[in-house]
């Protein structure tokens, strides 16, 4: 008798067990949830006329902390290329309810086409082309914790 109850519970403690282990399944690190390596990429012809600004906790493009042609924030790390600006950094927890804002600035007087790229742990999640009239910043996209999508 005392067999066939412990075998009768037995899967149900090994599946109790193994909760805290399994990412995702509830367990511990479920409530600690995981970061993720971010990268932003600005495509253009122009691209000089264009910059890329990456903003923490839904700020505005000229918030402190950003990350941008200009300045070096939130840890981002940034590689220019004739055609190509690109940003990578880690998300943080804060993202899945306040993300990063992706804004493109036109700082020429007439309109520019470009694309941007954004890819979280190396998997795309935006690729957009976008039209910033001359002037003007635009929202690109908006980056949580572990995932990304345009505008």
């Amino acid at each position: 008798m005392r067999i066939r109850n412990t075998a009768r519970w037995l899967p149900l403690v090994a599946g109790l067990l193994a909760l805290p282990l399994a990412p995702g399944c509830g367990g511990a690190s479920a409530l600690l949830g995981r970061d993720s390596e971010a990268k932003v990429m600005l495509v253009a012809r122009d691209i000089s006329d264009l910059e890329l600004i990456v903003s923490p906790i839904e700020g505005s493009p000229d918030a402190a902390g950003v990350c941008s042609d200009r300045q070096v924030g939130m840890g981002c790390t940034r590689v220019f290329r004739s055609d190509t600006t690109t940003f990578t950094f880690r998300t943080r927890s804060t993202a899945s309810e306040h993300p990063y804002y992706v804004y493109v600035r036109n700082t020429a007087g007439t309109a520019r086409t470009a694309t941007i790229e954004v890819r979280m742990d190396d998997v795309r999640k935006v690729y957009e082309t976008i039209s910033v009239a001359g002037g003007a910043t635009v929202r690109a996209a908006r980056i949580y914790r572990n995932n990304a999508e345009k505008g």
